[in-house]
């Protein structure tokens, strides 16, 4: 029970968030995912860059937070290396959001736009959610960039 406790002190502000991070990745691509699928955007197709650039984000974001655990990661040279890590997953965080934007906006013209789907519903909820995916690759690339301006690691005393 002690080495649990000591192991959440030795924390510092960006592993929590970071975990934030990678939670909202997670469930973001899972929406988009879910989102693809949706009756409306039949004739969608899940674009490949964003899940790949999703699986990029996650993958980099779980590594911040392994690689902090180990004492190297004190070296400055694997500061650097966590730094630039921090900042590439901010940037493939923001890449599926945007590709993702770049393939609805035709759709949120035609239905929030105009009155070409006035009356359907189905158009209304997979706009809809379509919304909340991209409200989650939000809160997920503001978390990155909250915790790239922190240390996964404190230093505790003994």
């Amino acid at each position: 029970m002690e080495a649990v406790v000591n192991f959440f002190k030795k924390q510092g502000v960006a592993f929590y968030v970071l975990i934030v991070a990678l939670v909202m990745a997670i469930v973001s691509v899972c929406m988009y995912s879910a989102d693809v699928q949706i009756e409306y955007f039949f004739e969608a197709y899940a674009n490949s860059a964003v899940i790949a650039f999703s699986t990029i984000a996650i993958i980099l974001i779980a590594a911040i937070l392994v690689v902090s655990q180990f004492g190297f990661a004190q070296n400055t040279y694997v500061k650097i290396v966590i730094d630039i890590a921090a900042v590439l997953a901010a940037a493939f965080v923001i890449a599926p959001m945007l590709y993702f934007i770049g393939d609805r906006v035709y759709h949120f013209g035609v239905v929030l736009g105009s009155d070409l789907e006035k009356g359907n519903d189905i158009a209304f909820a997979a706009v809809n959610h379509s919304i909340v995916t991209i409200v989650m690759y939000g809160i997920t690339l503001v978390c990155t960039l909250v915790a790239a301006f922190f240390n996964v690691t404190r230093k505790v005393n003994a």
